[in-house]
């Protein structure tokens, strides 16, 4: 290879953005993010390949429940010696309430996190806020009216902002898709929980323009800063949160994310105990795994009663009562067989149908209370 050859790589590298996302994976991977370099997704609108920056994750597996959690980046990186990124904000109380000020993006094929994270989601936002690291993530002490891209005297297109933006946005909508079609399509060993933040990483000089409720303005460089909003990706509405940081403030903001991935690590696993308790006092939770508790007892039930009936039953538990610490099950399925002869059956604690349901109780409701075979209508 010639100078002149050599020399011209290094010209066009220095005016790529490689550097820059060398140095953003660098700094991801001392603090121990795993990092997925140029990550392809499909746009939406366009229907051509796209590609994220950088994907970056922490992941605890949690062996008791079988669950692995993961903490993800999604990171777009940009650089511009030319011109100067400026922010047009106004002071923001957080009080819209037509705005979602904690945007929490989440995906999980565990059907207990899914219901307990929609459930507890005040919670989460209590935990994370309570922090004072991470809640610098999900304050919005400024609302972003609108951003410019300034070159010389005037704005310019501001479609390097813009695209900082939507392409996180809809590299997050994708990745989830990808990550549930993968699942899907593999021998499940372990079940997964994984929680989003997008990041635009800038090299380059951010000015915020805060206008009062006068007009007037204040200008004010800025290293980071966090933008908010609703964007409509594959048809659905969903508010966002993208947090604009400089490059010399990286690495101080990763600490924050690392800790971040920590509480996540704590949180989320910790959600799984309180939905069993008192589990049958709440049926969209029992609902949750009915159907599968359902099929493991029913082979049993029917050998039960096969014992004592010529006919070809397929008895199934149909429904439940709660009450006084008692859990009665009702079947349905037994034909013409008498009912109380059918529930004494059933009820002998020695018998194929009393020990499959007393054991499938404890794995799928981890139930280990009284329970019986009975009529299970309220009147």
């Amino acid at each position: 290879m010639d100078v002149n050859t050599k020399n011209n790589i290094e010209q066009a590298i220095g005016k790529s953005g490689f550097p820059f996302e060398n140095f953003a994976t660098t700094q991801l991977r001392k603090h121990g993010w795993i990092v997925i370099p140029n990550r392809l997704y499909l746009d939406d609108v366009k229907g051509i390949e796209r590609e994220i920056d950088i994907l970056a994750y922490k992941n605890y597996y949690n062996k008791k429940e079988n669950i692995c959690y993961y903490t993800g980046l999604i990171i777009s990186c940009k650089k511009s010696t030319e011109n100067k990124w400026c922010f047009l904000t106004r002071d923001s109380s957080n009080d819209d309430i037509n705005v979602n000020y904690f945007p929490f993006h989440f995906l999980t094929d565990n059907d207990i996190l899914k219901y307990m994270t929609y459930s507890e989601m005040s919670l989460i936002e209590k935990k994370y806020k309570a922090n004072k690291e991470i809640n610098e993530l999900f304050s919005f002490p400024k609302s972003i009216i609108s951003y410019q891209v300034l070159k010389g005297k005037e704005f310019v297109k501001n479609e390097q902002i813009y695209d900082s933006i939507i392409t996180s946005i809809k590299a997050l909508e994708s990745e989830k898709s990808n990550l549930l079609r993968i699942r899907n399509g593999q021998k499940k060993s372990y079940k997964r929980y994984y929680s989003f933040y997008l990041l635009s990483l800038f090299d380059g000089e951010m000015i915020d323009c805060n206008f009062d409720s006068n007009g007037n303005v204040a200008y004010s460089n800025i290293n980071s800063i966090l933008y908010l909003n609703r964007h409509i990706v594959n048809k659905d509405e969903n508010f966002y949160s993208v947090h604009f940081i400089s490059k010399d403030v990286l690495d101080k903001t990763l600490s924050n994310y690392d800790a971040l991935a920590t509480l996540n690590f704590q949180i989320f696993p910790q959600l799984i105990v309180p939905f069993y308790k008192d589990i049958f006092k709440f049926d969209e939770k029992v609902k949750l795994l009915w159907d599968s508790f359902v099929d493991k007892t029913s082979y049993a039930l029917s050998y039960t009663i096969s014992k004592f009936s010529k006919e070809t039953l397929e008895p199934r538990i149909s429904s439940f009562k709660y009450e006084n610490g008692i859990l009665t099950l009702d079947i349905m399925g037994y034909g013409n067989l008498d009912v109380n002869e059918v529930y004494n059956k059933l009820n002998e604690k020695d018998s194929s149908a009393y020990k499959t349901v007393k054991r499938e109780l404890k794995t799928w409701y981890r139930y280990t209370g009284k329970f019986e075979f009975g009529d299970s209508l309220p009147f």
